[in-house]
């Protein structure tokens, strides 16, 4: 666990039902299980190391997004059933998707959906589409000159690049050469 294990967790438990306006003595119940839980760690009772973990992932399951943890505690993962861990399984499940669809290949391995893609890069379609014309290959300037570092056409360029677009495969070819001379570099066998 962490030093301070007892007062950590009664700090938490002060701060959490300041924020939900809610007793103490009720969040403690809810980590705990036990009405008299909080009192009987203010008043100086012990806990197990096994308990205060227990407790401490469930504070942090039940911690909500727009309260910040205190920096000076260390935040342990939450339980995998609590509304914490829930939720942001279900974040990551919704991004999982949108990655999905947004790199999704046609059969010329081109990518199908510009607009997707766009919104997932958070640039506009037309940008993509700038970017396919004037960066993919056999097109525009040939010379790997890539579009300014920042722009919304760089985020489109590596993203068509990292997608495995079919018309940068040239592009992705010198960038993976160029990363294995790095990785030679540096001593590895890249």
């Amino acid at each position: 666990m962490f030093p301070n294990a007892i007062s950590s967790i009664c700090q938490l438990i002060k701060v959490l039902a300041d924020h939900s306006g809610l007793a103490p003595a009720t969040v403690g119940k809810s980590v705990s299980g036990a009405g008299n839980f909080y009192s009987r760690l203010r008043s100086g009772s012990g806990l197990t190391i096994s308990r205060a973990e227990t407790v401490m992932r469930r504070l942090s399951g039940l911690w909500p997004d727009d309260l910040p943890w205190p920096h000076d505690i260390p935040r342990p993962s939450p339980a995998p059933d609590s509304p914490a861990a829930l939720a942001a399984a279900e974040r990551q499940a919704a991004a999982d998707e949108a990655r999905r669809i947004a790199h999704r290949l046609d059969d010329g391995g081109r990518i199908a959906d510009i607009p997707a893609f766009a919104d997932f890069h958070g640039v506009r379609p037309g940008d993509v589409r700038q970017v396919i014309l004037h960066w993919a290959d056999g097109h525009g300037r040939g010379d790997f000159a890539a579009p300014e570092r920042g722009s919304s056409r760089r985020v489109a360029y590596d993203g068509l690049i990292a997608a495995g677009d079919a018309r940068f495969a040239r592009q992705a070819a010198a960038l993976g050469a160029v990363m294995g001379r790095v990785g030679n570099a540096l001593g590895g066998t890249a």
